[in-house]
């Protein structure tokens, strides 16, 4: 038993379009969830001068990854001059302060008072981990929206 499509090239585009549309959509929901997680870190990680908040960054997918992906990362710029020291990069604070248990310090302190968030290690980890269902639902509703839309 087989099946006959007529007019399959305008199906085949519509099929397309209808991909290429749920694509975009889903990617500007995940580029919108790398937005919250980078904000999110930067209330979380430990504060001394604000270079380690500085350096907490994202990329904006413009290739595509592994198996035609395009893949959003937020990390920490481990190259990036602490401020006020151009001789000092914030790689190994940025790990040490990720990692290590550690007694946060009075600036610490004070923007997590301000935050309303706990201010200290795994400040990327605890982000995403925060952030995953909200940020997943939003792709899924987006693909949703996307596939039901015609053109």
């Amino acid at each position: 038993m087989g099946l006959k499509l007529r007019n399959d090239k305008i199906v085949a585009k519509s099929l397309l379009r209808t991909g290429d549309r749920t694509s975009a959509m889903a990617l500007k929901a995940v580029v919108k969830g790398g937005e919250k997680i980078q904000e999110l870190s930067k209330k979380m990680a430990p504060v001394d001068k604000g270079s380690l908040e500085s350096a907490i960054k994202m990329t904006i997918p413009q290739e595509r990854g592994i198996n035609g992906r395009k893949i959003v990362t937020v990390y920490v710029d481990e190259d990036m001059s602490v401020i006020g020291r151009s001789d000092k990069k914030v790689g190994s604070y940025a790990t040490e302060m990720h990692e290590a248990f550690y007694k946060p310090g009075e600036l610490s302190q004070k923007k997590s008072n301000a935050n309303g968030v706990f201010v200290g290690r795994k400040y990327l980890e605890r982000a995403a981990e925060e952030l995953e269902s909200e940020i997943r639902a939003s792709v899924e509703k987006a693909a949703k929206i996307a596939a039901k839309r015609r053109r």
